[in-house]
């Protein structure tokens, strides 16, 4: 963290240094400007690989927090001089499947002959955050204060197809073939302040505090599976609910988090259009 903060220190005052006002040599505005866009970054990893440049490292670069919103894309509108609406957008859907080929242990061919297990796993991950924040200062070093909500939706699913039957096997134990979660909702409210230093035309780094409460609430989910009966001699297939969940609070927070909204935030890096 020491080397972070110098770094950090030694880029600014070489900037800051290099120019006072608030135009580039070639003329371009150092702030953004009404009607400019922006999208941030967590800037930990590039300090810590400048950080790295002046010695040599023993081992990884260091462990880092990651970005105050993991996986979200973050954006601002500059409405004027002084005031920026804040948006935040993850919209995740995916999956991934694998198969698995073993030998039937109760085959008599040689060589045995085989069967296939399926398994595939699927997600769903939506984001979706509103805020507005204004701006203190007249120089680079631009403090801001603000408010913002967010809500987010999130889920999984799995299936696990047994490719043979299940007395071929005899298989003593359930054999789970699908499960899915209840579906997290979540919701948060957070105040917050900050500061961007703006080291380059329309290019800021800076950090963010806040405070608010957030609540989460998980329904409950299912899970099917199936068991040889050795006595009846047949499939019996059972399905069992799992139990729900909610969690709910109010804390400070460093940069917040929308998935997980008191996670660790990130020291941000900022360009405008």
């Amino acid at each position: 963290m020491k080397k972070i903060i110098l770094t950090i220190m030694l880029l600014g005052a070489f900037l800051y240094g290099s120019s006072q006002d608030l135009k580039s040599k070639s003329g371009f505005a150092v702030l953004p400007e009404a009607g400019d866009w922006s999208i941030g970054f967590d800037a930990l990893p590039v300090i810590n690989y400048f950080g790295n440049v002046f010695h040599s490292p023993s081992g990884s670069m260091g462990a880092y927090s990651p970005a105050g919103y993991p996986m979200t894309i973050v954006g601002k509108w500059v409405k004027d001089d002084g005031m920026a609406w804040r948006g935040k957008l993850r919209i995740g859907f995916g999956s991934n499947s694998q198969d698995s080929i073993f030998n039937d242990p109760h085959s008599t061919a040689n060589p045995p002959a085989t069967y296939t297990n399926s398994y595939k796993n699927g997600h769903t991950n939506i984001t979706l955050g509103f805020g507005m924040q204004k701006y203190m200062g007249a120089g680079r070093v631009q403090g801001y204060y603000g408010a913002e909500a967010w809500f987010g939706m999130a889920s999984t699913s799995t299936t696990n197809t047994l490719g043979t039957t299940a007395d071929s096997l005899t298989v003593a134990g359930p054999f789970v073939t699908s499960s899915s979660s209840g579906t997290t909702i979540m919701f948060g409210v957070r105040g917050f302040v900050g500061v961007e230093f703006f080291f380059a035309p329309k290019m800021s780094i800076g950090a963010e505090y806040g405070w608010g409460l957030g609540l989460s609430s998980t329904g409950s989910g299912s899970v099917t599976y199936e068991q040889w009966d050795f006595i009846n001699h047949n499939l019996r297939t059972t399905t069992a609910k799992t139990g729900g969940s909610s969690a709910f609070g109010i804390d400070v927070d460093n940069g917040g988090n929308a998935v997980n909204w008191m996670g660790n935030g990130s020291i941000n890096l900022s360009f405008y259009f």
